[in-house]
């Protein structure tokens, strides 16, 4: 056979080959997972893409004064930084939308000097002083329902003066509690390059389906002065990822390093093209 026959023969193999692996890919239904149960790190989930909604209600504490322009300062934090840190980590492919809520509970964050639990602080179902955020429509009943088939994006953000608790995604929703001065203590309220929430973006990543965390080596002080230990030997933390919001965010000192997502992250939800 002549040589440019046989690298004609060549080519067609190779791009046979390749339509019958994209063709399997689209077809397996092991690489493409419901929004409700998550990635599995051997298959990628369905594609994250378009118009996603989040429903977010803050519950402050009655131990919290909220000061003049708090409400709007929340807004900027909880509503239009989210949506622009989520249309730049998803390069444009997703549209975010946050409908949120405000509400000052009645009931204190202690008693008897002990940290109430959250279901403590809860509204009833639908008080008539939770409003929508921007509109001040009295509608959270409504629109709470309207979440019904994607419970997993509805979150409960409880601020107080001094407890903190923790902040867990599940099937059933968000929920999490922190310090009203800690959040509002951020350096850039006004930024949509920066999140002052990284906590709550780090939640709704899980909420959208990533069921992992952004693993990495992280060295001590004590490491760093040892020559015979190199980054390798350093312990592999499940929150090592000093620079992904699903991980710490943060070196072994505590220091902000950054609030990126991983490539693989991204990759996983569709939100890299796959053109070379």
């Amino acid at each position: 056979m002549r040589r440019g026959g046989f690298r004609c023969v060549i080519a067609l193999v190779v791009m046979a080959c390749a339509a019958t692996l994209g063709a399997r890919a689209d077809a397996d239904p092991a690489h493409g997972v419901s929004e409700g149960d998550g990635s599995a790190l051997s298959g990628r989930r369905a594609a994250v893409t378009g118009a996603h909604s989040f429903l977010t209600l803050v519950v402050v504490s009655a131990d919290v004064m909220m000061g003049d322009g708090d409400a709007a300062t929340l807004t900027t934090i909880l509503k239009t930084q989210i949506e622009a840190y989520f249309t730049w980590a998803s390069y444009g492919t997703m549209t975010p939308s946050v409908d949120l809520y405000l509400y000052q509970s009645p009931n204190s964050e202690l008693e008897d000097g002990t940290c109430k639990t959250l279901g403590a602080m809860t509204p009833s179902p639908w008080d008539g002083d939770i409003k929508h955020a921007v509109t001040g429509v009295k509608d959270y009943e409504a629109t709470y329902n309207s979440f019904n088939s994607k419970k997993n994006m509805r979150q409960v953000l409880y601020l107080t003066d001094s407890c903190v608790g923790s902040c867990e995604s599940a099937t059933t929703g968000i929920s999490c509690q922190q310090k009203y001065s800690n959040l509002l203590a951020c350096t850039d309220p006004d930024s949509t390059t920066a999140a002052c929430d990284s906590t709550g973006i780090h939640e709704m990543l899980h909420a959208i389906g990533l069921k992992y965390h952004a693993g990495g080596y992280k060295c001590t002080q004590s490491d760093y002065d040892d020559a015979s230990i190199t980054w390798r030997k350093c312990p592999f933390e499940d929150y090592g990822g000093v620079f992904d919001v699903l991980g710490s965010s943060s070196d072994s000192y505590g220091k902000k390093m950054g609030q990126g997502v991983q490539s693989y992250s991204r990759w996983d939800m569709h939100w890299l093209s796959t053109r070379m």
